[in-house]
């Protein structure tokens, strides 16, 4: 399973911020990064991608509490009718998630430049290792509250983000071991269950420590994980991230956690707790390569 990692990183690396101009465009990239993406506008991108590409197929991954769906595509070249048709297949499955909380908003518009990538662009050449999940609004009740009031301390983007909660008033990021909500029991039996991906990407913003690093990320943290996936994440993917972010975008990294005292920063850095709540603790637990992602 390594070389489909190194293959996910790259990915990651070329995927493009403008799409041709026959090909849909995000909310974000309409509005020169004003606004994001809201329930409609990310259903309308879906349908029209699928119209220009057979590479995608969409699942629904749960019904919110509202009745939204929580649309969940499938990348693939050729793409799977469902798992079944992977049992001979060498390609690997990986999962991205983004938008569990809703105001925390450029995963969901950056996983559909990812989708379109994968789709029509550079990136499609990946598939043949590949078959890319993505949800990129995981928490469609909590996006549908954006305001200008929610997430003061947050720098953009100006038309509002919506509320970290559901339709239900749960963390969805709190919900791992309870299942208390539609959408992680939907995770759990549609993709997790269902498909088994080997990698689980969760993508975030951060707004608790401030530090010269803008890229925040950590993987399972649970020490009842395999310690093998845990060595290998630590030891060869981080350092392998860092390298790359810097060499290639001049971006800065930083395993992902805040001060135990913001005024003094001496006093030590504190890392993402190991309980299971939290999803990437959750999936690492099932001893699957899982990355929590934050950045300002």
């Amino acid at each position: 399973r390594v070389q489909p990692l190194r293959t996910l990183i790259l990915l990651v690396a070329v995927a493009t911020p403008l799409a041709a101009a026959d090909l849909p465009l995000t909310r974000a990239e309409s509005s020169n990064y004003a606004a994001t993406s809201s329930h409609a506008d990310v259903m309308s991108f879906i349908r029209e991608l699928q119209q220009r590409s057979n590479r995608v197929r969409v699942e629904t991954l749960a019904t919110s509490t509202e009745g939204r769906p929580v649309p969940l595509l499938v990348i693939g070249d050729p793409v799977p009718a469902s798992p079944s048709d992977l049992r001979h297949d060498k390609r690997a499955v990986v999962y991205f998630q983004a938008n569990i909380h809703a105001g925390e908003v450029e995963g969901k518009d950056a996983f559909l430049m990812v989708a379109r990538d994968l789709a029509t662009g550079p990136a499609a050449k990946y598939l043949d290792r590949l078959v890319v999940l993505i949800a990129p609004n995981f928490n469609p009740d909590g996006n549908e509250q954006v305001g200008t009031a929610n997430r003061p301390s947050q720098k953009g983007p100006a038309g509002g983000v919506g509320v970290r909660v559901n339709g239900q008033n749960l963390d969805l990021n709190r919900d791992g071991i309870k299942l208390e909500s539609p959408e992680v029991r939907g995770l759990v039996q549609n993709v997790l269950q269902r498909w088994d991906p080997v990698f689980f990407l969760d993508s975030h913003t951060h707004n608790g420590s401030y530090h010269q690093e803008p890229v925040t990320w950590v993987w399972g943290l649970n020490p009842n994980g395999d310690t093998g996936i845990f060595d290998y994440l630590a030891g060869t993917v981080l350092p392998a991230i860092e390298k790359q972010m810097r060499e290639r975008h001049g971006t800065l990294t930083l395993p992902h956690g805040d001060f135990l005292d913001v005024k003094q920063p001496a006093k030590g850095w504190v890392p993402l707790g190991p309980e299971p709540r939290y999803l990437s603790n959750y999936v690492g637990l099932r001893n699957r390569l899982a990355v929590l992602d934050e950045q300002y």
